[in-house]
């Protein structure tokens, strides 16, 4: 059903293309395309000796392969994993402590600020 659909679509559109210079040679455009090579992605050979030729399982074997590649490495200090995990598991990771401020700095950067916006922030 859905290759009826696709093949209709294209169809559709191919009867409407024309090799004229008004419609900037669309026919030439749209037929180029059947003419390139398709891409060959070779099969991929599973840890168990199978070869893996749908993109699933190719997607499935690359994925395990990543999996046993990347491992982290082994910790002898296992305190200071827990601290680690503790703090990034913390619910305010990434906000960071306010710095103090007196309230004479706040009016002084209240006065620094020209009359016109002041009065446009105040209204």
């Amino acid at each position: 059903m859905i290759k009826e659909h696709e093949n209709s679509c294209l169809q559709s559109h191919l009867s409407h293309l024309t090799a004229d210079k008004d419609t900037n040679y669309s026919l030439w455009r749209a037929t180029k395309n059947f003419k390139r090579p398709k891409n060959h992605v070779p099969p991929l050979r599973r840890q168990e000796g199978a070869w893996a030729r749908s993109d699933y399982d190719k997607a499935t074997a690359f994925a395990e392969h990543l999996h046993e590649v990347f491992t982290p490495l082994t910790s002898n200090d296992l305190a200071k994993d827990d601290v680690i995990a503790s703090y990034l598991q913390s619910p305010n990771l990434l906000c960071f402590p306010l710095k103090a401020v007196k309230l004479s700095e706040i009016a002084g950067e209240i006065k620094a600020l020209p009359k016109r916006r002041l009065q446009a922030t105040i209204c």
